[in-house]
């Protein structure tokens, strides 16, 4: 959230130092267009990018991690607000046969539902599927969360 927060501000920065005019009365929604403006008309000036491997980078990493390594999974904390996709989880989408073919060598996670944490975990049917044509799908999605402390 730190990074987002940071970026945000050099966002307004940038877009302050502009002549794109922001009426007061609609200030939230005139910078958001403004804020989309100065980012497409120079680009250059976003200081930070998103890392991202390449797959030959990737494939290197995968084949190097030790087969029976303990899993390094990070409970979010019990009093944690706010949106959860930036903490530890995992989503496996597609068909019913391939979501129970990776959960079959990921039986460790559910050691994890202990009297200190519990599975937070959602397995249902992808609307899309739904539609006529469509394939029919499923995701899967698992985290972990602190327990709260038991009351007496």
């Amino acid at each position: 959230m730190k990074k987002y927060n940071e970026w945000l501000k050099e966002e307004v920065e940038l877009v302050s130092t502009t002549s794109i005019p922001v009426t007061p009365t609609d200030a939230a929604a005139s910078q958001t267009v403004a804020q989309k403006a100065v980012y497409q008309a120079d680009k250059t000036k976003l200081k930070n990018k998103a890392w991202k491997a390449s797959k030959d980078e990737i494939l290197t990493f995968w084949k190097s991690i030790g087969g029976n390594s303990p899993i390094q999974l990070k409970p979010i904390p019990y009093n944690h607000k706010g949106t959860t996709i930036q903490e530890d989880g995992i989503r496996i989408t597609g068909t019913k046969e391939f979501i129970a073919s990776i959960l079959s060598r990921m039986k460790e996670l559910i050691n994890f539902e202990n009297n200190n944490n519990k599975l937070i975990i959602s397995y249902r049917q992808s609307p899309k599927s739904l539609i006529p044509g469509n394939k029919e799908s499923y995701m899967f999605y698992l985290q972990i969360k602190e327990r709260g402390q038991k009351t007496k």
